[in-house]
């Protein structure tokens, strides 16, 4: 949400000045030499309501801090467990080097496969490449109702559709050079 007034955007998920409230003690200095703070738990906080006219609606609030609660639960905290578990492990390689795609999670905190050896070696090894986890995950779910709603519909026809596409793939694959054919090793030794 922008508000051109404020010169930008309004980050109202999680200060509650916005909706005409004061919030005090977030923070403490548990000592006065060091000067250093420590964040309080919520259940500590000072929240005074209606100190002043509120620049967004209650509900405007409430529904931005759901959201935010969403974008939370999908992200993780960086030094915490990984969020998501890799339904998706070793299933698909990179289109460049052959090597297998890691799921990573960006400084955004968004989650995307991308280039294993770009990602340990560098530009060197291989160009970027990435797949956004969540569009994968949405191309993948889509196919699946796709062929569902084709197999509910007629079983023998997505059968067969199914088995073409299949044997399709399969004479692309052989068509493919091999990892480590002679022309593949010249180039590697090429980057050496």
């Amino acid at each position: 949400m922008t508000d051109p007034a404020m010169g930008g955007k309004i980050d109202a998920g999680c200060n509650e000045i916005y909706i005409g409230s004061m919030v005090n003690c977030r923070h403490i200095t548990s000592n006065y030499r060091t000067k250093k703070r420590v964040k309080q738990d919520k259940e500590d906080w000072i929240v005074v309501p209606d100190m002043h006219e509120p620049i967004i609606s209650r509900e405007l609030f409430d529904e931005a801090q759901k959201a935010l609660a969403i974008r939370l639960n999908m992200t993780s905290n960086a030094k915490g467990p990984k969020a998501r578990e890799d339904i998706f492990s070793g299933l698909f390689r990179c289109e460049a080097c052959g090597t297998s795609m890691l799921l990573h999670r960006t400084g955004t905190g968004y989650y995307a496969y991308i280039c294993r050896k770009h990602h340990q070696i560098g530009k060197c090894a291989c160009s970027s490449h990435y797949i956004n986890y969540d569009k994968f995950h949405a191309a993948v779910l889509a196919d699946i109702k796709k062929h569902a709603v084709l197999f509910a519909e007629d079983t023998e026809r997505a059968a067969r559709d199914l088995l073409s596409k299949s044997a399709k793939r399969t004479k692309k694959s052989w068509r493919r050079p091999k990892r480590n054919s002679p022309k593949r090793k010249s180039g590697l030794l090429i980057l050496t």
